[in-house]
């Protein structure tokens, strides 16, 4: 592998699981030139005396709050070709950073996210449309781009996963999460127009890539590749309005069309389903 150095970004809000994920890249086969982690101004988050004199550079500024502003300082201050951005929540085995600068440095113009797993490895990435007539309906599906196995966002607004996985290198998609991607600085999103709301970002994932694939860039999952995060449903009441409003906005700059009816049956059902599986 070529000596090319590469920075990783993570905003995070202060978790003592971002220690775990410090963990992971000091133990990874290639190391990075540099980690920039940026919290908000009001955290009181400090590093161990143990990261602070490691062989890397862990760097940490502060930001006003939200995922989207502390990450775009981050991307503002790296010094590196290559970026990987992280959440603060993700496990991986030692060479999965290594195998992401890679594909990167073997074709900067493609952006590469592994496979988002929980701790079960079950496969979490995106949304699985299954063969139900109602959910196809429901979710915006599209079976154009099932047959062609891609990754894509649905006629509502949803990061549908791709339907052929097994056996594959690099799978095309239409969006990439958030959480770990690999890219060239000339396509971060460090000055861009992005919607920043308050509290949980639903369409993150999606409005970040597309503005990305305006750039230029071809979006890939390295399908075997997979990284382990814990997921918690949200079933709050008050979120419902929030993830409806931002599904309309990823229609609008995606397919320049708006399914009202059906978005607003989405996140009732979607809502009352959360609501039941949290009490059994």
């Amino acid at each position: 592998m070529k000596n090319q150095k590469y920075s990783i970004v993570i905003a995070s809000i202060g978790r003592a699981c971002l220690y775990k994920t410090l963990e992971d890249i000091l133990c990874s086969s290639k190391l990075p030139d540099e980690v920039i982690i940026v919290l908000p101004h009001s955290s009181d988050f400090v590093l161990c005396k143990q990261y602070i004199e490691c062989d890397v550079n862990i760097c940490i500024l502060h930001a006003a709050k939200g995922q989207v502003k502390q990450r775009q300082l981050g991307l503002r201050n790296c010094t590196s070709d290559i970026i990987i951005q992280l959440d603060d929540d993700m496990r991986f085995e030692n060479t999965l950073l290594e195998c992401l600068v890679y594909e990167v440095l073997e074709n900067p113009e493609i952006i590469v996210s592994p496979l988002i797993c929980d701790h079960t490895l079950d496969c979490r990435t995106g949304v699985e449309i299954g063969k139900s007539r109602f959910l196809r309906f429901l979710f915006g599906a599209d079976g154009n781009k099932e047959l062609l196995g891609v990754g894509y966002i649905s006629k509502i607004g949803l990061a549908i996963r791709p339907s052929s996985l097994t056996g594959k290198d690099l799978v095309r998609s239409d969006w990439l999460p958030g959480g770990c991607m690999a890219y060239h600085k000339k396509f971060s999103t460090a000055d861009s127009e992005i919607l920043s709301p308050k509290g949980k970002f639903y369409g993150e994932d999606i409005i970040n890539t597309h503005i990305m694939k305006k750039k230029g860039a071809t979006l890939f999952f390295a399908a075997k590749l997979i990284i382990r995060t814990d997921f918690v449903s949200i079933s709050s009441v008050k979120d419902v309005l929030p993830h409806f409003r931002l599904m309309i906005h990823i229609q609008e700059i995606t397919l320049g069309k708006i399914f009202y009816i059906r978005t607003i049956l989405f996140c009732l059902v979607r809502y009352f389903y959360q609501s039941l599986n949290r009490f059994k």
